[in-house]
């Protein structure tokens, strides 16, 4: 299953990558990009895509209902210069000399920055 998030045009949105196993912390080199779908339902995006943005995200320590990962932001800066449309986000990291790509995507629905009724 897939986590969906929604942001306007402007505004900004964090999600968390939990850790399945190891110590998130001693992981490196945390690079998350988002590209382009048509829709939520369509299958993620392979290399062929380009990333419309690369995010910012950081460590962070388990907590109250949820275990260590990783926080990705997608700043109001960053959303200003998306299309509204839907986006899918990975994870990639260095742990141990390899690296790894999330399994789940996250998928960001960028909203027009004024809503028309």
């Amino acid at each position: 299953m897939r986590d969906a998030f929604e942001v306007k045009r402007g505004g900004s949105v964090s999600w968390l990558y939990e850790a399945t196993s190891g110590d998130p912390s001693a992981a490196q080199n945390l690079v998350s990009k988002l590209k382009p779908i048509a829709h939520a339902e369509v299958s993620l995006p392979g290399n062929e895509v380009d990333a419309v943005a690369t995010l910012a995200a950081t460590h962070a320590a388990a907590g109250a209902g949820f275990a260590a990962g990783w926080i990705v932001t997608v700043t109001d800066a960053v959303s200003e210069t998306l299309e509204p449309g839907f986006y899918a986000s990975d994870l990639a990291y260095d742990f141990g000399g390899m690296t790894f790509l999330t399994k789940d995507a996250i998928i960001l629905e960028v909203l027009p920055a004024i809503s028309v009724p």
